[in-house]
């Protein structure tokens, strides 16, 4: 058991990352907007089971909590500030909550929203739902939104929303159904590697929102390459016509 204590509190980057702790307790003697959980606090705490925080720590870094494969729930109660991915990884986690009156952060369906951005911050990897409707007005998934989620079958993303950040729906393995928005313009690095929508596809390729290109897959030896997925291919130029087709080819550098 490790005791953190006293108003100036603060962990700060990396100050637990590895370390063998499985129960954390934060004492704050008063709450204090210096109080703070820095990036990867607690990154790679594969013991830590359960933590308690005082509601008055109002920021928490990002990746603070990656890792950390035996904690099952987290409550960010009032924090104003939350940085990215703060519980990638987390393998057993089952629930993300915030205080109700929180105005930064809020919790629908068990995904955690941050407001001012409407955009969906994290979901828990081992939440039971099976589908997902995402809070219509939302903007964009954040990196690793969605990653390794484990029962997610089907995902339901609203019109309007137009980014899709970095590895948001990485690995992915039970999500065989994504409805994606025409609004879409914007796709992060390997946001869909490894997601069972993607590899479940029968097309060569997939173009989706405003001719967004998410998915090539060459036929083995074209373009010289000798795997069935993109993920592996060679630098390929892509040229979009609309949103109904593409021409591709091998490019000679980038």
């Amino acid at each position: 058991i490790r005791r953190i204590s006293g108003t100036r509190a603060k962990p700060v980057n990396i100050a637990f990352a590895y370390v063998n702790l499985e129960k954390l307790i934060v004492i704050a003697d008063q709450f204090s907007p210096e109080i703070e959980i820095g990036e990867k606090a607690f990154m790679g705490c594969t013991k830590l089971s359960e933590i308690t925080i005082p509601q008055g720590i109002q920021k928490i870094g990002g990746y603070a909590f990656q890792a950390c494969e035996k904690l099952s729930s987290l409550n960010f109660y009032m924090a104003s500030e939350i940085g990215e991915a703060p519980v990638v990884g987390a393998s057993v986690l089952e629930s993300i909550s915030v205080d109700a009156q929180n105005p930064a952060y809020k919790v629908i369906n068990g995904a955690l929203y941050e407001t001012a951005t409407a955009t969906l911050l994290a979901y828990p990897t081992a939440s039971a739902q099976t589908e997902l409707f995402v809070e219509s007005g939302t903007k964009a998934l954040a990196p690793h939104a969605f990653a390794q989620a484990k029962s997610l079958q089907k995902l339901v993303l609203p019109e309007g929303l137009t980014k899709i950040g970095d590895y948001a729906l990485y690995y992915t393995r039970a999500l065989t159904e994504v409805s994606l928005p025409s609004t879409l313009s914007e796709v992060g690095v390997m946001a869909f590697v490894r997601c069972a929508y993607i590899d479940a596809s029968k097309e060569e390729f997939l173009i989706v929102g405003d001719g967004i290109l998410i998915h090539y897959s060459p036929k083995k030896g074209e373009l010289g390459v000798g795997y069935e997925t993109n993920e592996y291919a060679e630098p390929i130029e892509v040229t979009v016509t609309g949103s109904g087709g593409a021409t591709i080819k091998q490019a000679e550098a980038f």
